[in-house]
């Protein structure tokens, strides 16, 4: 079926489209009687529905041109109109031809029951009486001029309370627009401002409305692209975006640029044409400012090295950091809504400590300790904890931050701090006590071999005096040790191959451990160059191997490798393995008895040992410590009972060069002579037997018993004295500062030290002079007098 609906109002016709199109009907449409009349002529619909006020032609009218058609006047005429005048619009309506008067308004299923009733009841018979009515002209004019005046009485009550509403809504309008804190914009089609809000405008941007009237909208944005681009977002597009917010960059009166949120719309009027467009724009500066400071908080808080708990205040888990992952073991996931004491609760602190705890921060005070905590696998850790409450605005406490520092590497670090004080300290003892012991022995050995000089061969106690020299001999080499220990016996270190001296001394070791412990080496295929002495590194290996032999009583495994690696700044420190670099490391292993943790606390302190008495003098890994220690190496054990032993030992690594060898030096027998020496000895019993030992051979002899005592004798002999024999540790002057004395007499006077210590820390305190040379306690009488003859012979600087 086609029907024409005829009203003024758009929505109506929409409504009655929408109606009708439901049930297949073609719909064709006109806003008056007019347009509504010259459809129908050329349209010829099947049923025509009208309102009745209309301009240009009103509804009765254009059924009175309908009816007097003879090509219109059968199609069924319909009004569905509101009523003005009660009864009186439907009587007209009737009376004029109208098959029926529908009121508005109706709802769907109604409006389509009457409809489909009025269609079925319509019949021929109408059309006589239709026809009848339409001669009636004056009945007519009278009775529509009633129903035209009593309308627009109607329309003018309605026009002027609509006035007053709309007065009403505009004031309302006006004041809602201004109270407005965004700001919001009404521009024409070509964007010029229309009105704009205030105070907004002066808040944001800082402009009095009368300063904005008429502009163009460009100058409130960062650039003319900016502009553009709110223009081809909002403004240019047929498919407007719903719901979109743009991020953009404003401009203020003042020039100053801000971040800010904008939204906007196009204005149509009733015909659907573009008429405008409303712009609204909050300033999201403060927002953006925040928004920076919260994700840099928060980029902080998960970058942490120490781990952050955020609780409720019940103490449920509401946030962690990734170190707090790192620190426990516990995934974000797996804390969050776990209370965090029961989470990681150690079962070493009693509930007194937990009470303490919870009583500080609910009184909102903060709690600061050390914690033992339980890590996820189970395993016991220290952390260093501070918990802090977080307030409201009303001071309530909501929820509580803990932040905890896992002191798991310090506790490392400064274990490690007090074993290397401790070995520094032993160290320190027991390099004084093998100068003081140095002392001794030289006057034994000196005595003994004088002794021995002057016995003959056939004398019964000339093999007591050798047994004592023997003794002494083996007193040297524990003074030695002492002195390896305590990092105070020089070294003859040079550009060595690590894998050559492990292949070379494989086979001593196989002689030392025995038959029934066989030996494996894991040779590294590149060269370790290492700068070293090669003969205290043979020792350190056959110390370990010896020490394996004795916890392998039934046999077992001897492993030797060597290897390459890297250590980091991080890990060097943590480690205690010095600096960071690449460093050669050979690792001794063995599958014997194993070392209990109180063992390993102490296994390289001097004279301890875990052997029977007799067995063991405890200085074996000392010397081993020391060795290392003195190469800037550093040694390692670990051991569990049972299951072994092994020792890492790491040496730094250094450009590869020509690997050299240790020559033993032939030395020539010692002679005697007939020059003058100046001795200064504070030890009685050495200068004693040094003095005779000197003048057996022919020298002069002049003591003295310190460093003052030695400028005063030199200066009585004055020209007489070719050479000076100083103790280096004297009281009132020592050896140094009594040289300098001397030398300024004479400047060219040839000098040696003897000392107990070690020559390395002999020469830290010399004066920087070629011709100083150097004695180590204890010596034999063959020892002193080849140095005595090398020095007034005029050879160079040399250690003995």
């Amino acid at each position: 079926m086609k029907i024409l609906v005829v009203d003024d109002h758009a929505e109506d016709r929409k409504i009655l489209l929408h109606y009708l199109k439901e049930f297949g009907n073609r719909i064709i449409e006109a806003s008056n009687g007019v347009e509504g009349l010259e459809m129908a002529r050329s349209e010829r619909p099947d049923l025509i529905i009208s309102d009745a006020l209309m301009p240009v032609m009103d509804g009765f009218e254009f059924l009175r041109e309908v009816r007097r058609s003879a090509e219109l006047r059968d199609i069924p005429f319909i009004f569905y109109s509101a009523v003005y005048t009660g009864d009186r619009d439907e009587e007209l309506a009737l009376s004029l031809g109208a098959d029926a008067f529908l009121a508005k308004p109706l709802e769907p299923d109604e409006f389509l029951r009457q409809l489909n009733g009025l269609l079925n009841r319509l019949d021929a018979t109408k059309k006589h009486c239709m026809s009848e009515l339409l001669v009636e002209d004056e009945k007519y004019l009278r009775e529509y001029s009633q129903m035209v005046a009593a309308r627009l009485e109607g329309k003018v009550r309605e026009l002027e309370i609509a006035n007053r509403n709309l007065a009403a809504s505009e004031n309302s309008y006006r004041s809602l627009f201004n109270s407005m804190r965004d700001v919001i914009i009404i521009s024409d089609s070509s964007r010029n401002i229309i009105d704009v809000n205030q105070p907004a405008l002066r808040d944001v941007f800082g402009y009095e409305k009368t300063e904005v009237l008429g502009r163009c909208a460009e100058f409130i944005y960062k650039s003319e692209e900016v502009f553009e681009l709110v223009g081809r977002t909002f403004f240019d597009q047929n498919d407007f975006p719903k719901g979109l917010v743009l991020e953009v960059e404003c401009r203020k009166k003042s020039g100053e640029l801000f971040d800010s949120e904008l939204f906007a719309v196009r204005l149509f009027d009733d015909c659907n044409k573009r008429i405008g467009n409303v712009a609204v724009i909050r300033d999201i500066s403060q927002h953006k400012r925040a928004e920076a400071e919260l994700h840099l908080q928060s980029t902080a808080m998960q970058a942490a090295g120490n781990a952050i708990v955020i609780t409720a205040r019940n103490g449920k888990i509401m946030w962690v950091n990734p170190a707090f992952t790192t620190l426990t073991g516990y995934s974000a996931e797996e804390s969050f809504g776990r209370h965090f004491g029961e989470l990681l609760k150690s079962g070493v602190h009693g509930p007194e400590f937990y009470k303490q705890m919870w009583e500080t921060i609910l009184k909102g005070e903060t709690w600061h300790g050390e914690i033992t905590n339980r890590h996820k696998n189970g395993t016991l850790y220290v952390e260093e904890q501070t918990i802090t409450s977080v307030k409201d605005a009303y001071g309530e406490i909501t929820h509580f931050i803990a932040i905890k520092q896992d002191l798991t590497d310090q506790r490392k670090i400064e274990a490690q701090l007090r074993h290397a004080q401790r070995m520094e300290s032993i160290g320190t003892l027991a390099g004084g006590i093998a100068h003081d012991f140095n002392n001794i022995l030289t006057g034994i050995i000196g005595y003994g071999s004088m002794t021995l000089m002057k016995m003959s061969e056939d004398d019964p106690l000339r093999l007591n005096i050798k047994h004592m020299l023997e003794a002494s001999d083996r007193a040297v080499h524990l003074t030695k040790e002492l002195l390896l220990f305590g990092r105070k016996q020089s070294l003859d270190r040079k550009s060595v191959d690590l894998n050559l001296i492990v292949t070379r001394v494989e086979k001593f070791l196989k002689r030392v451990i025995g038959e029934d412990i066989p030996i494996h080496t894991v040779i590294n295929p590149d060269e370790l160059p290492v700068f070293a002495d090669a003969y205290q590194l043979e020792q350190v290996l056959m110390n370990l191997a010896t020490n394996a032999r004795d916890s392998m009583p039934q046999g077992g495994t001897l492993t030797v490798t060597t290897g390459v690696v890297d250590f980091d700044r991080e890990f060097a420190a943590t480690h205690g393995c010095g600096k960071p670099g690449r460093y050669a490391v050979t690792t001794v292993s063995d599958t014997g008895e194993g070392i209990d943790d109180e063992t390993l606390e102490r296994i390289f302190e001097p004279f301890f040992t875990t052997k029977e008495v007799g067995k063991g003098t405890g200085l074996g890994l000392a010397v081993v410590y020391g060795i290392i220690e003195q190469h800037d190496g550093h040694i390692n054990v670990y051991s569990e009972p049972g299951h072994g032993t092994t020792f890492r030992i790491y040496l730094p690594l250094i450009a590869s060069e020509a690997m050299v060898s240790a020559v033993t030096r032939q030395e020539d027998l010692p002679v005697g002579g007939a020059e003058t020496i100046l001795l200064a000895e504070d030890n009685e019993l050495v200068r004693e037997i040094t003095g005779s030992v000197l003048s057996e051979f022919g020298y002069t002899v002049i003591e003295a018993v310190d460093g003052e005592d030695a400028v005063r004798k030199f200066r009585e002999h004055a020209g007489s004295i070719d050479l000076l024999l100083l103790d280096m540790i004297m009281p009132n002057m020592n050896g140094n500062d009594a040289l300098k004395e001397i030398r300024k007499i004479q400047p060219n006077i040839k000098a040696i030290f003897a000392s107990g210590y070690a020559p390395e820390a002999i020469c830290q305190k010399l004066s920087n002079e070629d011709d100083v040379q150097l004695l180590s306690k204890p010596m034999s009488p063959a020892e002193l007098l080849r140095k005595l003859r090398s020095v007034l012979d005029g050879n160079k600087r040399s250690v003995d």
